[in-house]
């Protein structure tokens, strides 16, 4: 006689405060519990006990997920609201995520600092090489490529 397989076990749970305070916290890493009036609406728990909403749901035929908030700062009815709100993003053609994308690729700070120094502390500044020896210091191991080391005295 086969083996029975087991069924997976089933995340999806009726999110309220009593059922997500009552959530185990997994060893490693972190679990997803579904929302099950709400499609798209989950809540991840992680290793540390933190538990944060989550908008997992697939736009455009990519799956993409989006944090909404940390409980219990975020209750349940905001964080259904905040996915409404996401919701009617996507419907009428905004994606939040989009946007996400266009900030993350936007100048980095070593960028933004090389591009002021060169505009501003290079050509204004006596102590201009003092900027350049904190950040370098302080924010970057490499300041795009300027050697500073014949610059200290």
């Amino acid at each position: 006689m086969p083996a029975e397989k087991s069924q997976p076990e089933t995340r999806k749970i009726h999110l309220t405060k009593t059922n997500i305070v009552a959530l185990p916290v997994p060893d490693s890493g972190y679990k997803y519990y579904y929302d099950e009036d709400r499609p798209g609406l989950a809540i991840g728990v992680g290793s540390s006990g933190r538990k944060t909403f989550i908008f997992y749901r697939k736009v455009n035929r990519k799956p993409e997920r989006k944090s909404l908030g940390v409980f219990p700062e975020m209750t349940i009815d905001q964080a259904r609201r905040k996915m409404d709100e996401i919701i009617g993003q996507v419907a009428t053609g905004e994606s939040p995520f989009d946007k996400m994308r266009t900030y993350r690729e936007s100048a980095t700070l070593k960028e933004a600092f090389m591009a002021y120094y060169e505009s501003h502390s290079k050509l204004r500044n006596r102590s201009h090489l003092e900027d350049l020896s904190k950040f370098e210091r302080f924010c970057a191991s490499d300041v795009a490529g300027v050697n500073l080391a014949p610059l200290k005295m």
